[in-house]
């Protein structure tokens, strides 16, 4: 029995998280405003071929309009028994007990081994998670390899390093090589594109694991030259790169809202489905960022991968500093909005969760922001400065979501 009430309350609901008019809801839909109107007072229900419009617009299912709800309850890291300070935390004291040194970049989370006063070894290993478990699932496994490298290679740059090979390990339940040749082919042929040598992989089946189960990880090791930078100060320049969805983190979050409601990885997102859009590889920066590896111009990168923004940046501001950030003008990417209605998330929510739009931040010195924005070209934009304060971050401008 359907709950007209209920119905009416919820679409007046979704209608003003969209910021939608009733007059830009009746043009859309080809009907009056007075019949939206009607809808939203619970006089009348739009009829079914009007729904499935409605549904669209408004980036749910017909049967959530008609349940007067979402399908999800509201979704948090905490609530799936994941927290970011318990991860910190850990990493902290791991480092401090074994003496872990990084003075090349906070946010890098790899290794790094000095071979002598200046050159050193990187390493970097991308281990099975949610985006690889849905990934094989639902066979999208070129966009896996793809994700694979791109991760690894921005992982590069922000350890300023020179990639030198990649190495893979696989675990599986079954002796079929059919499994893993698809990730392996993808892979050597990502890596061949940046002229990366892929080495003889390592391969282990367990009984333990299901018969049609496959993880597996990747290793890139890289070299670097070391040199005394400014210091990161007040007044410098935070640019960023935008990113084109996703990328590789928060699908413990996604992979919640999938099994919530199945028919979501059908969504429609633009000329795409939403399982195409989470699925979709990284940015890959190398080709815009590489060249400055070696060069002072830009201070250190934050790659902003797992937690989102404020837990990435964070790790690189002096405590006698404060980042100031203006989002207004990032560009975010349509498959945010999608998960923002979901999770029914706060702006504040969502940063803490996804990139929403920024792939990479630069710290550079004000006054080479403008040269060095220019010499990496479109889509490097300023995002925020640095002022004197307390290491904290401070948003002076939202991101804005109309």
């Amino acid at each position: 029995m359907i709950d007209i009430k209920k119905t009416s309350n919820f679409l007046l609901e979704l209608r003003k998280r969209k910021g939608y008019t009733q007059k830009e809801v009746s043009a859309h839909l080809h009907v009056s405003f007075q019949a939206v109107s009607r809808w939203e007072n619970g006089n009348t229900l739009p009829s079914l071929d009007v729904l499935q419009d409605l549904a669209q617009l408004y980036e749910v299912s017909v049967d959530e309009i008609l349940n007067g709800h979402f399908h999800s309850l509201k979704l948090s890291h905490k609530s799936l028994g994941l927290s970011p300070h318990h991860f910190d935390r850990f990493n902290e004291e791991i480092k401090n007990q074994y003496e872990f040194p990084n003075k090349i970049n906070q946010s890098f989370r790899g290794g790094i081994y000095f071979t002598d006063e200046t050159h050193y070894l990187v390493s970097r290993t991308l281990e099975p998670g949610h985006k690889q478990e849905l990934a094989l699932y639902n066979d999208h496994r070129t966009d896996l390899s793809r994700d694979t490298v791109s991760f690894l290679l921005n992982e590069m740059i922000c350890a300023r390093a020179h990639p030198l090979f990649f190495s893979l390990s696989f675990l599986s339940g079954s002796k079929d090589p059919s499994l893993i040749e698809h990730i392996l082919l993808g892979i050597r042929n990502e890596a061949n594109k940046y002229g990366i040598p892929l080495l003889d992989i390592q391969r282990s089946v367990k009984n333990s694991i299901r018969e049609d189960s496959l993880l597996f990880t990747t290793t890139c090791i890289g070299h670097g030259v070391y040199k005394n930078k400014s210091p990161i100060q007040s007044g410098d320049i935070l640019l960023y790169l935008p990113s084109n969805g996703v990328h590789h983190h928060g699908f413990t979050l996604i992979k919640a809202l999938m099994e919530e409601d199945p028919t979501l990885k059908d969504l429609k997102v633009e000329d795409h489905t939403f399982l195409d859009e989470i699925m979709k590889a990284p940015e890959p920066y190398w080709e815009k960022l590489h060249f400055f590896i070696e060069r002072e111009e830009i201070k250190t990168f934050v790659h902003i991968t797992q937690f989102g923004i404020f837990r990435n940046l964070k790790r690189i501001i002096p405590l006698q500093c404060q980042a100031d950030l203006n989002l207004e003008k990032v560009q975010i990417p349509k498959i945010f909005y999608i998960l923002k209605t979901r999770l029914d998330y706060s702006s504040y929510e969502m940063l803490n969760a996804f990139n929403c739009g920024i792939g990479m931040i630069l710290v550079v010195n004000e006054k080479e922001a403008d040269h060095i924005q220019f010499q990496i070209g479109n889509g490097c934009q300023q995002i925020g400065v640095l002022r004197e304060g307390t290491g904290d971050i401070k948003i002076v401008h939202d991101l804005s979501w109309q």
